[in-house]
């Protein structure tokens, strides 16, 4: 809102000093006046866009610890006379402790992978962190999803066919 009245307000400028500039009796001052309130009205605008587009307002985070944690893939499909597709996504499934203090209940979730990052880490416990920030003048809200498990945890398992 700020943005819009600064815009506002040099339109007005912008505005008053071609008037002042045309009650002048010279034309080159005229003409100096005019330039001096359209660089200001441009550079309004431009402190706008930059003000609009330049980062986050709100940021909130949410952390939930982990039980378990495991990836999985699900696929679909579907066939109808001998034609059709199947496709798969790749998920991560968890399970976490919906109240940290009782260690009894638990709560199975999933998500999908292409938004998610895992960092090994042992200086703190298993945790699944959601991050949302709410981006200036563009009303919609960017999710991160961040998986904190132990180090050594994600098994590389190779396979290689030389069965040929």
């Amino acid at each position: 809102m700020l943005c819009f009245g600064l815009i506002l307000g040099t339109f007005f400028l912008f505005w008053i000093t071609v008037a002042i500039a045309g009650a002048s009796r010279d034309e080159t001052t005229g003409n100096v006046i005019v330039t001096i309130g359209l660089l200001l009205f441009c550079s309004s605008i431009g402190f706008t866009i930059y003000e609009a587009y330049r980062g986050t307002i709100y940021t909130e985070t949410t952390d939930v610890q982990l039980a378990a944690f495991a990836n999985g893939n699900g696929v679909t499909g579907n066939f109808f006379l001998g034609s059709g597709f199947v496709s798969g996504t790749l998920t991560y499934k968890y399970v976490f402790y919906p109240d940290p203090k009782d260690k009894h209940t638990f709560q199975a979730d999933s998500i999908n992978a292409h938004n998610v990052k895992i960092i090994q880490d042992n200086k703190v416990q298993p945790i699944f962190r959601t991050i949302k920030k709410y981006k200036k003048y563009t009303d919609y809200w960017k999710y991160e999803y961040v998986f904190y498990i132990p180090e050594n945890s994600i098994k590389e398992i190779y396979s290689i066919d030389v069965s040929r």
